[in-house]
């Protein structure tokens, strides 16, 4: 939850709309994309 919460926080401040460019906001998503695999990888690690 605290990812999700991150990405729309950084999402609405990224977002070209709002200020940011179409670059950031691109790779904020792909960084956000990239922490949730981690943790969901972690986590079935944990349970195995």
């Amino acid at each position: 939850m605290d990812i999700i919460r991150a990405y729309r926080t950084g999402a609405f401040e990224k977002h070209p709309d709002r200020g940011g460019t179409n670059e950031g906001f691109v790779a904020w998503g792909k960084a956000v994309e990239a922490a949730l695999e981690f943790f969901d990888a972690q986590s079935e690690a944990s349970v195995s």
